[in-house]
């Protein structure tokens, strides 16, 4: 890995995937970071553009637009609704599978042709895309296929460090969306999750790695 990268990540506007900037520049001070949101942000550091990762157009201008890429961090993701499947509406279903499934695949065929054959490519899963769980529906369901598409990946690029990461329990809008009681002082922030994050992409080696961020945070 050069110590200048060129790093890619998906939904910078908050959460882990914004906080991963200051953490991937304290492990490379010479990156040159780009991101995508769905809306308009501006973030020191970064060269942000305005894209839909589920939206072929959106995709195909914004590899027209990054250089060479290092580092490829798909992060973005929407929760939809904390329900049994018998209960929730086809379109919210479709609308969640389309943002963190789709999302990854299209990810996947526009950045991986602008990828180093070594370089890193990361999808950030959740426990419940490894095993189904109540009232978690499309979202575990979504999961489950991003799970199946960074195992692709690594069979196809088989000197490409694939990593699927488990952050786990993380004080973020999306968290607090799912569990609106809980006290997100007794969780890990995303910053220490963004840390444990690039410290594993530093550390990666060619093939798939399965990860758990509390494996190494408590």
């Amino acid at each position: 890995m050069t110590n200048a990268p060129n790093i890619f990540i998906s939904g910078i506007s908050r959460g882990i995937g914004h906080a991963l900037v200051p953490a991937f520049l304290r492990a490379y001070p010479e990156a040159t970071l780009f991101g995508c949101a769905r809306s308009n942000v501006e973030i020191d550091n970064v060269t942000a553009f305005k894209a839909d990762i589920t939206s072929s157009e959106d995709m195909h201008t914004l590899a027209a637009k990054l250089p060479t890429l290092d580092i490829v961090i798909h992060n973005a993701a929407v929760l939809g609704p904390r329900a049994r499947l018998v209960d929730i509406d086809d379109d919210v279903f479709r609308q969640v599978v389309d943002v963190n499934l789709n999302g990854s695949f299209l990810m996947a065929k526009y950045l991986l042709p602008l990828m180093t054959p070594d370089g890193v490519f990361v999808g950030v899963s959740s426990s419940v895309g490894r095993q189904g769980r109540a009232q978690w529906g499309a979202y575990s369901a979504s999961k489950h296929g991003l799970e199946g598409v960074l195992g692709i990946v690594a069979d196809e690029c088989p000197l490409m460090h694939v990593l699927s990461f488990n952050p786990g329990g993380t004080a973020t809008d999306m968290r607090a969306e799912a569990y609106p009681d809980e006290d997100p002082s007794t969780i890990p922030s995303a910053a220490e999750i963004a840390q444990v994050l690039v410290e594993r992409v530093v550390d990666s080696t060619p093939g798939l790695s399965v990860l758990n961020a509390r494996d190494f945070v408590s």
